[in-house]
Parts: C-alpha cells; structure tokens; sequence
C-alpha cells in the first residue's frame, strides 16, 4: 500500500485530541483515562555490547545485536521457558532494580493494577507460574485464600487484628484445591469459577486424578469442568448475559461430544439458544461421522483399485455415460460388513449429499445426429438444474438466518406480506404447518424424535407472519416451479419469471446472486436454445 492509503490512529492521537479539542461541541475523547509511559535508560553494560556489536563465526565482520520479545518469552512443548535464567534477571531488574516500576513499597503501590501482555498463552501461564513459584520472585507478605468475607467486615468495624492459621511455603495448586473446597459451598461460586480452578491446577502439573483427590469432585466432574475452561471465556459470559438463551450446563456438556475446540467455540458462538445450540452438534457430529465413514470406504475403494470418479461436475453422474454398481449411506457410525461390487470393468466411486457410489462406464454406442442433439440438450438442462439445486440450497440458508434473527427485518411490514401473498398464489403453494417444518428437516413429521419435534415446534411458534409467509415462498420456489428448460432447449419463462418474483422479495433482506445465476432465471444464459 502507498502512504496515502494508509491511516493510522493510535492511543496517543486520541489523547492529542483530548488536550487539543477545538470548538463548543461535545469532545468525544474526554473521558479518556490520562495515558503516561515510562521507558527505562539502559545500563551502561548494554551500551558496550552494542557499540561491540556481534562478531560472527568465522568471519571477520560484525552485526548490530537484535532483540525480539517474542524470542525472548518463548516456551518448549511443555509450557516452560527456553531462556528462563535471563528472564528472571529481567524480572528482578524491575522488582529490585534501582528506580525500576516496582522497586520500592511507594512504587508498587503506585503500580498496583498492571497489565503484562505476552503474544502466546503458553508464554502467559509460563510467567504466571515463575512469579507465582519462584522464591526470589514471590511478593512480599501473604496471600488470603479464604475469608475474604470476614477480613472486609472485620475492617468495616475498626477491627486492627483477627486471628488467622498461616501456611508456609503452599504450592499454588494447593493454594487453588484449597480456596476452591474451602468454597465450594457459597452461592456465588459458579460451574465457570470451579472450571478456571480446575484448569490453573491443570497448568501447574496436577492430574485429574490429584485434582479429584484434593477437591472431592469426582473424576468425571474434573473432566467437564476442565473441558468448560477452555472454551472461550467471552463467548461464555455473552450467553450468560443473553436472557433469551438460558445457558445451563447440559448444553456445555452437549460441546463434549465434539472433538476440535475451535468448532466448539464457533458453534456456541452461532448458536441463538439453548436447543438450537443442541441441534447444531447434533449436525456436527453427523457431519463427523459421515466424514469418518468416508475416509473408511475411500482406504478400502482405493486398497481394492477403485478410483476416485474423474469428473468435474457432480450433475454429470446423471447422465447416461455411467451405471451405478452400489450406494452406500454413510449417516451411521461405524460402517460395517461392506461388500463391494464383484466387477471385472474398472470401477469408480464418487461422494453425493449423504451416500457414497460406485460406479462403472456404461459401453458406448454410436449415436444418430438427432440423438447426439438430444443428448447436448440434456447436459445443459442438467447444468441448469446443478445451479438451481445450489441456489436452493444458499437459500435454504439465507432463509434461516432470517428465521434466527441474523438478518435485519424489513420496516415496511405491509409491503412484504403484498409480496409474499402475490408469490404465493402465483406459485400455488398450500400453505400448511408442513411447509414450515420442512425449513428445518426434511424427515416426516411421523418420524421425528422427541427432541426433534421440540425443537421444530418451538422455532415454528417463534415466527411472525411476515417470516412464516417468507418461508412458504422459499418453499414455493423449491418444490412448486419446475424446470426452466423446456424440451427443445428453450428458456420457460413462466417459471423463471416466478423464480425471480421470490428472490426480488429476498433481496430486499441482502441475497445477492454469484456469477451467471441471474443470467440462468432470466433467460440470458448460453445454456439455453433460442427460440
């Protein structure tokens, strides 16, 4: 980028404009706290080395030394210092370092609410730990692990003394298992204050069967607790606060079924209540599964010589250059017992939705120019039918987000139930309680389970008339318009003008189209035969 499209705009600039402000207006960064910073003149020790430079290995040359914080503060596998020494020197410096931020009683209590901010979290937990465990680093006096309560209403009445039992020389993870027992009874100590403890002890070398030992939780609560605290702690305090959510700690457990902690997080980040978050990792490990019983009919295809099919377009399965051999579904965990085709012919397989096939070329036959005509109409009818599949789907989608609340509402009511009716009645959709569920599955009702219609009948209830009328026209365009291709080649405008009515409705909510959609319902595109 060049320096004119480049903008930068620091802490400094706002407390420049703090100071600077100009005119009667209200000055926004008024309330801004007053910022000071402090460097530090380096010992005379450092000015020699860098005037020395840094002779290289077998070259009669020097460099100017480098120094990189993020070299500096860098841990091993295990969580520890690579170069732990120089940096309890570092440390010591500025705890007992002449004129250094925290050298004097004065000093420290004029610094006694600071923020160290390291670019890894091992790095973090590492330096915790260092300060927390080594001797030379400790702070002064005593740290109060229970009775906080007691010591505040002890003060309150003037009281200069109480009475108190000293511990020497605890490690911090039994400082933690303490506070935590000691604790554990008070109304205000919370499954996510348990979840943090659990998770300190872990970092400073307890196990989960130590940890159950000295906390009297059972092994499997150390467990789920430990697996809370590493989900993202600002995700989980947002649903607390959401009231519309009511987070309890089966919908925490239901994430345990998931294996990769950052789709857990993304999933309780997305998920806009207590059920939907249920559904949605009901949908990941279904995904999981069918992806883990793929892998597992890919090792035995390929072990046995059958290859992946060589196509670019999945819609060109469907035309008449192959036989399908066998289907495989892969909804279920763990597949079983799979026999493959016995079939001399080279086989291949390919992966569609929720099933897995094998198939092999059908023989060729000489085709008459009529039929080869046929047959080039019939591969652009299928490309125009790909696209559409897609679009519904994208719609699908979009519609749903609609229904979660993730895209804003149209103001002008009114207007939107004028232009869904008129897409409805156009497009003859029944309008019927099954048409609003099929949003959300395409089961039978017959065969939902308990949870699933819950689930269903509960999203349903929530929706206004404008959003359930958005739904049907969704629906409309998905089950009631038919193809756009007519048997000649030619572009049905009929249909697609229906097509276009509902998605000019979904514009007016942010859809957009990709390259060549728009082109396909309008009639514009090359896959059709002009007329």
């Amino acid at each position: 980028f060049s320096d004119s499209e480049i903008f930068n705009w620091s802490y400094a600039d706002e407390q420049e404009k703090k100071t600077a402000w100009e005119g009667e207006e209200y000055n926004p960064y008024e309330s801004l706290p007053q910022l000071q910073m402090f460097t530090y003149q380096l010992g005379p020790m450092i000015y020699d080395q860098l005037s020395r430079g840094i002779v290289l290995e077998d070259e009669n040359e020097t460099v100017d030394p480098a120094f990189d914080l993020n070299e500096f503060f860098l841990t091993d596998d295990s969580g520890k210092f690579l170069h732990r020494d120089d940096i309890k020197k570092f440390l010591l410096m500025l705890f007992k370092g002449e004129k250094y931020p925290f050298s004097t009683p004065e000093l420290r209590k004029e610094l006694s609410h600071t923020m160290w901010y390291l670019n890894r979290v091992a790095s973090a937990k590492a330096l915790y730990k260092l300060m927390r465990e080594d001797e030379e680093l400790k702070p002064g006096g005593y740290t109060l692990l229970i009775g906080h309560r007691r010591l505040a209403c002890a003060k309150a009445a003037g009281l200069t003394e109480v009475p108190c039992g000293i511990e020497e020389a605890m490690p911090v993870s039994d400082q933690v298992s303490y506070m935590m027992v000691e604790n554990g009874d008070r109304e205000n100590l919370t499954v996510y204050d348990e979840a943090r403890g659990i998770q300190l002890m872990l970092d400073f070398g307890e196990t989960e069967d130590s940890i159950a030992e000295k906390t009297g939780f059972s092994r499997k609560t150390v467990k789920r607790r430990a697996g809370i605290a590493k989900l993202d702690q600002d995700i989980i305090r947002e649903k607390e606060k959401d009231p519309g959510f009511q987070m309890n700690l089966t919908d925490l457990y239901e994430l345990e079924k998931i294996d990769d902690m950052e789709l857990r997080n993304r999933i309780l980040k997305e998920a806009d209540s207590s059920r939907n978050l249920k559904w949605k990792v009901e949908q990941a490990v279904a995904a999981s599964n069918r992806e883990k019983n793929f892998e597992l009919l890919k090792k035995l295809f390929e072990g046995s010589g059958i290859e992946q099919l060589p196509i670019k377009n999945s819609y060109q399965i469907y035309s008449d250059r192959w036989i399908r051999l066998a289907e495989y579904s892969i909804d279920k965990a763990p597949l079983k017992d799979v026999e493959l085709p016995d079939e001399e012919e080279p086989m291949f397989y390919y992966k569609a939705y929720n099933s897995v096939y094998v198939v092999k070329k059908a023989p060729k036959r000489e085709l008459t120019k009529q039929q080869k005509a046929q047959r080039e109409l019939n591969k652009k009818a299928r490309q125009v039918k790909a696209v559409l599949t897609e679009m519904d789907a994208r719609r699908r989608d979009f519609v749903l987000s609609m229904v979660s609340g993730k895209l804003r509402p149209v103001k002008d009511t009114g207007k939107m139930e004028h232009l869904c009716w008129q897409a409805i009645r156009s497009m003859g959709v029944t309008i019927s309680n099954s048409g609003l569920y099929q949003l959300f599955t395409d089961k039978s009702e017959y065969c939902w389970t308990k949870e699933e219609r819950e689930e269903i009948l509960s999203k349903t209830e929530k929706m206004d008339v404008v959003t359930q009328m958005l739904v049907l026209v969704h629906q409309g365009m998905q089950k009631n318009v038919g193809e756009l291709t007519l048997h000649n080649g030619g572009y049905n405008a009929a249909n697609g003008q229906k097509l276009l009515r509902g998605y000019e409705i979904f514009s007016e909510y942010g859809w957009s189209f990709e390259d060549g959609e728009k082109e396909i319902l309008n009639g514009n595109s090359e896959l059709y035969t002009a007329s």
